[in-house]
């Protein structure tokens, strides 16, 4: 249900498959959906403060202003 939810989402899709190798076949499937599927709550959430971390940092970039050829006197 997730991979056929997953293209009508506007925001990122974090899964934690909790199980050890039990669980590699539904990471798999949610890896070629392009979904990603982490082993642990820990990496998932290190993923989504990544995330969250980086675009906090792109609107940033934003903000600076531009640099003009201008000396100030």
């Amino acid at each position: 249900m997730l991979v056929s939810a997953k293209d009508t989402l506007t925001c990122p899709v974090f899964t934690a498959w909790i199980g050890g190798p039990g669980m590699n076949e539904a990471r798999q499937l949610l890896g070629r959906a392009g979904i990603a599927a982490y082993t642990s709550a820990e990496r998932a959430v290190r993923a989504f403060n990544n995330l969250f971390r980086y675009g906090r940092s792109m609107d940033r970039l934003v903000e600076i202003p531009v640099r003009t050829d201008r000396r100030l006197t």
